[in-house]
């Protein structure tokens, strides 16, 4: 049990590369008149986002800024490719702040355009932070080669950093967020927006100069030209469906936003020109789901774009990780993750716990359950019971429970196939503890 490849997946910072290209802006905020009726941060945040919506608009992109409802815990996801973004207001100012090096030069451009709109219709005036500012130094000289000349060297800092060990043998995770969900790889590979890519693929942009430079950046990053080209809105889409795309019937709007702005990229290209054939079937099939309203859960083609069509690993509670279906859907409660899909659902929780002693205690066997397999290595023992459901006797209920020295996690697997048993056994399989 535990499955080296992911334990040896990291994400860019603990290689201490480069992370990306950050924007950071604040205006001081005047104390009377409309103001005192936008003192709300939600207020800011939808009038912001509103704003930015309009701009983007401008450039066919409405649909990569999510309404404000789907905004939560202060957080702005200002477009679906990044990797964050964030907006506040406090002690008389707003601060907006996002990375850009996910979405390409055309998008920082584009940002600041949004914050100038912003800007002018409420009479505000944006700096620079002193912590971050702009670090391409774009916003104060609209300068758009330099810009591009920025973007270009960066990402050929972090090719050459990528590849300076070609003995390096662990696996990436490059400009995504903590949270994105990736399948188990083999050693070497490179998980990053635009896809699986490898030690070679980034040895090319390193030993790339002048206008080769220039041209790996234009392939690299999605929205390149400053009016995006049929190109660059192809480009967009694929990194959505990569990432975001959960590849199974939207469970809300957020989740159908997501699948629109996918879409809509996809038919501006074709409108100027482009030739989309090799999006066909995922297009379809992206077209198909958000159309879906009988209740039905397929289950996606293991072939194609998207990173959640495949087995994916889960961080499942603090330490713990496993691999399951990345299509699952999710619900979260105070104390448990519950994923789902079909006649298959996984309820997910853990406890921490201090004992005296310094031995791994087996874990106890459910009154009427069965053990159908059990073992031991040196950070946890586990154990597989079976018991029929309480609900509906034509279910099965499997339930893992692995203990460590300091802690538990228990995941009760409901299902009613052997095709979902599988999935259960593949879980146990590749159960890792990290600390």
């Amino acid at each position: 049990m535990g499955s080296p490849s992911g334990q040896m997946l990291q994400n860019a910072a603990l290689k201490g590369m480069p992370l990306g290209i950050d924007i950071e802006l604040e205006a001081k905020l005047p104390a009377g008149g409309i103001f005192s009726r936008l003192k709300n941060k939600i207020n800011w945040e939808a009038a912001l986002l509103a704003s930015l919506k309009e701009t983007m608009g401008e450039y066919g992109l409405s649909d990569f800024i999510p309404e404000i409802d789907y905004v939560a815990n202060g957080r702005l996801p200002l477009n679906y490719c990044e990797e964050w973004g964030d907006v506040s207001s406090k002690e008389g100012r707003l601060v907006v702040a996002t990375r850009t090096s996910t979405c390409g030069p055309g998008y920082h451009a584009a940002f600041c355009a949004g914050i100038d709109d912003f800007a002018r219709k409420f009479k505000l005036t944006f700096s620079q932070t002193d912590s971050t500012g702009d670090e391409t130094g774009y916003f104060a000289s609209r300068d758009y080669k330099s810009l591009q000349n920025y973007f270009a060297n960066f990402l050929k800092q972090l090719a050459t950093h990528i590849t300076k060990d070609p003995n390096d043998t662990s696996q990436l995770r490059l400009q995504l967020p903590l949270q994105q969900l990736t399948p188990d790889g083999k050693g070497g590979d490179i998980f990053t927006p635009r896809g699986l890519m490898s030690y070679p693929d980034f040895k090319r942009i390193a030993d790339a100069v002048d206008s080769d430079s220039l041209s790996s950046a234009k392939n690299w990053f999605p929205w390149w030209d400053e009016s995006p080209s049929a190109d660059d809105y192809l480009k967009l889409a694929s990194q959505v469906m990569w990432t975001d795309i959960p590849w199974h019937v939207p469970a809300d709007g957020y989740e159908t936003h997501k699948y629109k702005a996918a879409i809509s990229a996809i038919q501006k290209a074709k409108a100027m020109g482009a030739n989309a054939a090799w999006f066909n079937n995922e297009y379809n099939e992206m077209l198909k789901l958000l159309a879906d309203l009988s209740e039905s859960y397929p289950v996606p083609s293991k072939t194609g774009i998207g990173y959640r069509r495949h087995d994916c690993r889960w961080n499942l509670a603090p330490s713990w990780t496993g691999v399951l279906p990345g299509y699952l859907y999710t619900e979260y409660t105070e104390d448990t993750l519950l994923v789902y899909h079909g006649d298959f659902s996984a309820h997910l929780s853990s406890y921490t716990f201090k004992q005296a002693h310094n031995e791994i205690v087996a874990p106890e066997v459910s009154d009427g359950a069965t053990i159908i397999v059990e073992g031991v290595n040196e950070k946890f023992r586990w154990i597989v019971e079976r018991s029929r459901s309480t609900e509906d006797n034509n279910f099965i209920n499997d339930q893992v429970c692995a203990r460590s020295i300091n802690g538990m996690l228990l995941v009760t697997f409901t299902h009613n196939g052997e095709l979902n048993r599988e999935k259960l056994l593949e879980f146990v399989e590749n159960l890792v503890l990290t600390d």
